[in-house]
């Protein structure tokens, strides 16, 4: 039985932007919602997987504290390599693991390890979705004289 509804949205990070950019960091917001009838207090490990021509993955993988009401969010940095469509990382939901004990007067998850447990089924609603992801922004840094013979090339196809 699938046990989790999982959302996923690329936000950038480039303050008013809309879309993403090669090269440049966007936040992957994945939103979850435990679709048990009793929803309970839970702590998830969330794990991404991509192409590595296509994302590049700061983080891999985060533990995901579900709160009573069976919701959780969480946010990935990720950095798209290539402009195009791009199908969005991978997401999967294991157990959590701990080892080790909390020390006294700590919340459960301080002074223990978190590792993925067994993987767990769930149901992603933008599965197979994609990403505009713009090129590169050209910076100011490159000559005015390489971008003059860029244009003269340019012209000369079109002559």
């Amino acid at each position: 039985m699938v046990g989790y509804e999982l959302c996923a949205q690329m936000l950038s990070q480039q303050p008013g932007a809309q879309l993403c950019r090669a090269g440049a960091a966007c936040d992957l917001v994945i939103s979850l919602r435990s679709l048990s009838s009793t929803p309970s207090v839970e702590i998830l490990y969330i794990v991404l997987d991509a192409d590595e021509k296509l994302w590049t993955l700061t983080e891999r993988a985060k533990v995901l504290h579900v709160k009573e009401s069976g919701l959780g969010q969480i946010a990935f940095s990720v950095m798209p390599c290539a402009a195009g469509f791009l199908p969005y990382p991978s997401i999967s939901v294991y157990s959590c693991k701990t080892i080790g004990t909390p020390r006294l007067g700590e919340n459960y998850t301080e002074g223990v390890d978190m590792l993925p447990g067994v993987p767990l089924l769930s149901f992603l609603r933008t599965a197979g979705k994609q990403i505009r992801v713009l090129a590169a922004s050209q910076t100011d840094s490159e000559p005015a004289e390489q971008k003059k013979g860029l244009k003269h090339k340019l012209g000369k196809l079109f002559d």
